[in-house]
């Protein structure tokens, strides 16, 4: 049996279960995401992120918060919330992070095999930083959520019918102004928002 090898995406150790390659080794990785966490993370912060993948944003987020931080991931898919669980366990951060296997709004597309039951966006508890990284949703989460937590990270997907400037415009409505849009797929309308609460200073 060959060994599960170890990658690195964006500088966080991840587990792999085929063979390594040159495609192990991938600096940019969700770096939209990653600068904004970095940015806009503080010691102490609470953090919820929708959509986990391979964990690197909420190793990220766990570092930024510390340990008088916390950081919540919601993922729809068993196997992606396992590769969340290992990469924060590699990372050193596991102490930091709860995983919550729940597909949170109206899935689009998921990673993985979707086996996990739904979970309101309006059930979202309080948090300093929202990250949406849904594949998708970011529309029914962006519409149905209650909470208002000072910064929020989305990636759009214009590619699975959350345009950006559909994205951009349910900020707005929120009442968030828009301070950094990346792009980290231009051709799949894939570009990474982070919005500022504009009353959050009251």
């Amino acid at each position: 049996r060959v060994p599960r090898k170890i990658a690195s995406l964006n500088g966080i150790p991840v587990r792999y279960s085929r063979l390594f390659d040159s495609k192990d080794l991938v600096p940019d990785y969700e770096n939209p995401n990653v600068v904004g966490l970095n940015n806009h993370v503080d010691e102490g912060d609470s953090v919820t992120i929708i959509g986990g993948g391979w964990g690197v944003t909420g190793v990220i987020a766990a570092r930024q918060a510390g340990d008088a931080g916390d950081v919540t991931i919601y993922e729809a898919s068993s196997e992606y919330a396992n590769h969340v669980r290992e990469t924060a366990i590699l990372a050193g951060v596991a102490n930091r992070i709860s995983v919550i296997e729940r597909a949170v709004g109206e899935g689009v597309f998921i990673f993985g095999e979707d086996d996990t039951d739904q979970y309101s966006p309006a059930d979202i508890p309080e948090c300093d930083l929202l990250e949406i990284d849904a594949e998708g949703a970011e529309i029914d989460i962006l519409t149905e959520i209650t909470v208002r937590p000072e910064t929020i990270i989305v990636e759009t997907h214009g590619c699975y019918a959350a345009p950006t400037a559909q994205v951009e415009l349910l900020l707005e409505q929120r009442g968030y102004e828009v301070i950094s849009k990346k792009a980290e797929l231009a051709d799949r309308g894939v570009d990474v928002l982070v919005a500022k609460y504009l009353l959050s200073s009251d």
